[in-house]
């Protein structure tokens, strides 16, 4: 079931190349934050539900709660916290979560002009955590022999706004090293 979620807080992007996070292997991906009271609530829960009854027809409901207990689902309605700290991380107190990935290829992404940006320094420059995105997602069951879950694949990501960065800092600007610039003549 693909889902455009339109300006949503984004954290923990990895665009540019895929990473590793805990155990699992390699992927690109992002965690989505969500805003309990808004609009993004009904339009992930919907489309959980019919990707839900899509695979387990009239059993949707009771399959999404046993996943929901089971932390098998790719939606979760608590705060994303640090294991070590157990505080939440920055931009998700008193939020929900959606973990959006793509094992396999590399999410488009977009900026506020609608071009695509392929460049791996400039993904990172451009989608930061703390930034509002566009996103397009894909909802979906999966039933095998690995078990049953709901996983979302990051389609890709349209920058909206900026926002405060969770990462504690930012760039420098080129203009913060005019002083130390050397001139061409110093060259030769």
């Amino acid at each position: 079931m693909q889902v455009m979620l339109k300006n949503i807080r984004i954290a923990f992007p990895a665009l540019g190349a895929p990473q590793s996070f805990g155990e699992g292997e390699p992927a690109y991906g992002a965690k989505l934050i969500v805003d309990p009271k808004g609009e993004h609530v009904k339009q992930i829960k919907d489309a959980i539900l019919e990707a839900a009854k899509d695979k387990w027809k009239d059993e949707a409901q009771e399959v999404i709660d046993a996943l929901t207990d089971d932390k098998k689902i790719c939606y979760v309605e608590a705060e994303y916290r640090n294991k070590k700290t157990r505080q939440p991380y920055a931009g998700f107190e008193g939020k929900f979560y959606l973990s959006a990935r793509n094992a396999g290829t590399q999410p488009t992404v977009v900026d506020r002009l609608g071009n695509e940006v392929t460049n791996k320094a400039e993904i990172e420059r451009l989608i930061y955590s703390g930034c509002y995105v566009h996103a397009s997602v894909d909802i979906w069951p999966q039933d095998n022999k690995w078990g049953q879950r709901i996983n979302c694949t990051l389609r890709g990501v349209m920058f909206a706004a900026d926002g405060e960065n969770f990462g504690g800092g930012s760039t420098a600007s080129a203009s913060e090293f005019a002083d130390f610039a050397a001139s061409a003549e110093d060259l030769i």
